[in-house]
């Protein structure tokens, strides 16, 4: 739901002759402001970065999975980029008897065929901390979109219909295709299949 805060705000954007990162800035604060007047959301904190703490936030959010559980990870570009570290993850993927998945990427790159994904997910150790499925390999299914302004229907990794839990590990970073990533580029981007 667009809240009039919101309209009013596009409607200035677009109206005046703004740089295009101006405008995305203008938009996203919008949605920002827009979303945290209508929903109160509950934050949880640690200033202690650990496998230990990683356990404690999810223990405090008080829900048990049911059945096949997924941690949807990135496993990063190259050894030097950023991504959750096995170490940091290990212990959640055993509290919660957890498969690791991936998609392959839609670009160039070491994770863009199921091959050199499977190399770099067992360069960066995770096949040392869990099975990690790439959920595209063997195909791709339609998920059916309620609103069907953009898009009718999301494409992804057909193995997603394995899983009856799902848990989303992203890291917050500057993004060259999305602007910047986190839970929703990672669920939705990191999700969907090569087409």
């Amino acid at each position: 739901m667009v809240s009039a805060f919101q309209y009013k705000l596009y409607n200035f954007v677009k109206t005046k002759n703004l740089t295009a990162i101006k405008k995305l800035l203008f938009l996203v604060l919008g949605a920002f402001f827009g979303i945290s007047v209508h929903a109160q959301s509950t934050v949880y904190f640690t200033s202690e970065i650990s496998a230990e703490s990683l356990v404690k936030i999810y223990q405090a959010l008080g829900v048990t999975p049911q059945g096949k559980v997924a941690i949807k990870i990135s496993t990063g570009e190259s050894m030097q980029s950023n991504y959750l570290k096995p170490e940091l993850i290990k212990n959640l993927v055993e509290e919660t008897n957890a498969m690791l998945v991936e998609c392959n990427t839609m670009y160039s790159g070491n994770r863009s065929s199921t091959a050199s994904h499977k190399k770099a997910i067992a360069q960066r150790g995770f096949n040392d901390i869990a099975q990690v499925d790439i959920m595209d390999e063997k195909g791709e299914m339609e998920i059916p979109m309620t609103d069907t302004t953009h898009l009718k229907v999301n494409i992804v990794g057909s193995r997603l219909a394995n899983y009856d839990f799902m848990i989303n590990l992203a890291h917050f970073k500057g993004h060259t295709m999305g602007g910047f990533g986190g839970v929703i580029k990672n669920q939705s981007i990191g999700g969907a299949s090569r087409r």
